[in-house]
């Protein structure tokens, strides 16, 4: 079997015929099914909240995709003059649709929700490692980059032995929250988020889910 493989390779590239191999299927990275939250930790122990992601459950409709919203709260652990409990630290409104990528459609970073049309393409349903994609928006061009995967080791707080895959977001201007490094897990969605504009990572603590049916 291992020759005949081995052969048949030979002749596709001999006779011109290109050999291509699947990329990762990115689909499960972001789900939006059910009722879902996480808690993050930051990197930085000086800053005195948790942060708290809570997936809405109902999605608006944009252009045919389901677009849903993550609000991203503080979670103040000691008095600080500069944490209010349940602040809006940011927030983010994507879409996921098999075969066609992970879109983000808008962010709030926490004075007011910024539409993106045309709609940032984090990602394709198949990716390559090093895959580019391009996307101009609100006067913005941005690249993203399929990083690859690999053990999430100490991108998270939480003791599991998950695989990450991460997308760099960069942009001709560093914007809060989107430009910077992701680390998402299969089933779980974005474990790990490593703003440009700032210093820390937010790592995932723990993590719910309730209702998931692999539908959204």
């Amino acid at each position: 079997m291992r020759g005949t493989l081995a052969l048949t390779l030979l002749l596709a590239a001999c006779s011109g015929n290109q050999v291509s191999f699947p990329g990762t299927d990115t689909h499960q990275l972001f789900p939006f099914d059910g009722e879902r939250s996480w808690v993050y930790q930051s990197s930085d122990t000086t800053v005195p909240f948790l942060l708290e992601g809570e997936l809405l459950s109902e999605p608006e409709e944009i252009d045919g995709r389901n677009v849903y919203t993550i609000n991203y709260f503080k979670d103040c652990q000691r008095d600080d003059a500069g944490c209010t409990d349940g602040d809006l630290f940011f927030a983010l409104r994507m879409s996921n649709v098999d075969p066609g990528g992970t879109m983000i459609h808008g962010y709030d970073p926490g004075d007011g929700n910024v539409d993106l049309d045309p709609p940032l393409l984090v990602i394709e349903g198949e990716a390559r490692t090093q895959d580019v994609l391009e996307t101009t928006t609100a006067g913005i061009r941005f690249e993203t980059e399929y990083l690859g995967q690999g053990s999430c080791g100490d991108l998270i707080v939480i003791n599991t032995s998950w695989d990450c895959h991460g997308i760099e977001i960069r942009g001709e201007v560093d914007l809060f929250p989107i430009t910077g490094t992701i680390q998402a897990v299969a089933g779980q969605g974005i474990v790990n988020f490593a703003f440009s504009s700032h210093t820390d990572q937010w790592k995932l603590l723990s993590s719910t889910q309730d209702g998931a049916d692999g539908v959204w």
